[in-house]
């Protein structure tokens, strides 16, 4: 894996606003976050309105909300985040990992766009409400969500077209540029600096990807429509196999070394949303148990949850979420409830795995440190802190070591992932110099 250090480039200044940090009572909240719920659940708010909400939001709950900006659209929007914990007027804790939502890829597939904004209500709400779940969810997460990526595509778009001309109603952005196909590919750049991938992609992507490798994100998800699937990593093939001439485009399974964790998971969201295991697809019965690898389903070049996986220690999935890529308002509360216990489920799949420190003998963390599993070829690094969180599938023994530059390995450690656990189990190295 190549590993992107937030040296390459300079840290990601971030927009952060509201940060008046008023302690907030109970009682006046409720009926606020129910007005949002009513909103959000019922309509369809354009980007003013939807800016004007969230911002009420961070105003309303300055302990549990922050809303940045990541960059601007093409057309000058902002793309805007909304970030949630449990006091976010502190510095991050210590080993509480940041996960990531993102949808409205293409701005006119609306559905996760809706679902996210729900859903940070729902959280607020319980944890409002002294909810454990939502308490603890809060206690031991960062989330972040990237609910509209192609603002510019969702303004462009009329409520309610279930299949709209991509070319005229908002699938790309607003330079008429696919997003999910403006990444850079493994088999293709691979070789290329991080300022070199950035060269000539469009802003809404040149955004995504400053800021998945300005973070340390565990898991991430992005919400797509127009089917019923939970697609996972790799979305390509390689370029030997896509020129020879028995290959279809498609039918192939591209392995990650990660094949098995995302399987899993793909498959808990499946099984869990109501219906998408067992009426996968808007066509019958493409889709066994309503997931698939996403270059077996068709082979995609520039995906963004192949770079989360190459360029940082972010493992992301894509969810194809309705048939109707501009639903109805009246389906949307349908449609959350068909969502809602996945969506929990999968944030809180972030403490699936281990985590840990990784430090030197006098106790200084190590940053920039790898994590290795015997049997996986694929590393994740450590924050300046010397953070780690490794993603595993729970139920399963591992082996696992560490290694930094100008330190000799770590002893290997063998560890079992605990299923059902509200966080992930600590292993810490402590490396000795060379």
């Amino acid at each position: 894996m190549e590993i992107i250090k937030k040296s390459i480039f300079g840290i990601l200044t971030l927009l952060t606003l509201h940060q008046h940090w008023a302690t907030c009572k109970v009682p006046d909240n409720i009926d606020v976050l129910d007005e949002w719920w009513t909103t959000f659940s019922e309509s369809w708010p354009r980007y003013h309105q939807t800016t004007q909400i969230i911002h009420q939001m961070a105003e309303t709950l300055p302990k549990n909300v922050q809303i940045y900006s990541i960059g601007k659209t093409v057309q000058k929007r902002e793309m805007w985040v909304i970030k949630l914990g449990s006091d976010l007027t502190k510095k991050r804790s210590f080993l509480v990992p940041q996960m990531k939502l993102v949808a409205n890829m293409h701005g006119d597939e609306t559905l996760g766009r809706a679902l996210l904004l729900m859903f940070a209500v729902d959280v607020l709400t319980k944890y409002q409400k002294g909810y454990r779940r939502a308490i603890d969810l809060l206690k031991n997460t960062e989330i972040h969500l990237l609910y509209s990526m192609n603002t510019d595509g969702f303004e462009a778009t009329p409520e309610g077209e279930c299949s709209p001309d991509p070319d005229i109603l908002g699938r790309c952005n607003a330079n008429l540029a696919d997003l999910n196909r403006d990444f850079p590919d493994q088999f293709v750049d691979s070789g290329d600096t991080f300022e070199e991938l950035l060269e000539g992609r469009q802003p809404e992507t040149q955004n995504v990807m400053k800021w998945i490798v300005a973070n340390y994100f565990v898991l991430s998800a992005n919400l797509h429509a127009l089917s019923l699937v939970a697609s996972y990593p790799f979305d390509s093939v390689s370029l030997k196999l896509e020129k020879d001439p028995r290959y279809k485009g498609a039918g192939v399974i591209s392995r990650s070394p990660d094949h098995d964790f995302f399987f899993t998971l793909a498959t808990m969201y499946a099984t869990t949303h109501e219906f998408m295991s067992i009426e996968n697809n808007c066509t019958e019965g493409e889709f066994p148990n309503g997931v698939t690898n996403g270059a077996e389903w068709y082979n995609v070049r520039g995906g963004m949850q192949d770079f989360n996986y190459i360029h940082s220690n972010t493992f992301d999935i894509t969810f194809e979420l309705s048939c109707c890529k501009f639903p109805p308002k009246e389906t949307l509360l349908g449609e959350w409830e068909a969502n809602r216990e996945a969506l929990w489920k999968y944030v809180e799949a972030t403490h699936w795995g281990i985590k840990g420190l990784v430090q030197d003998e006098e106790g200084n963390p190590i940053d920039g440190a790898t994590i290795h599993v015997d049997g996986i070829n694929h590393t994740v690094y450590t924050t300046p802190q010397g953070e780690y969180w490794r993603l595993l599938v729970p139920g399963k023994s591992y082996t696992v070591w560490a290694e930094a530059d100008g330190y000799k390995a770590s002893e290997e450690r063998d560890v079992v992932v605990h299923q059902k656990v509200k966080v992930a189990e600590r292993y810490d190295f402590t490396l000795k110099e060379v």
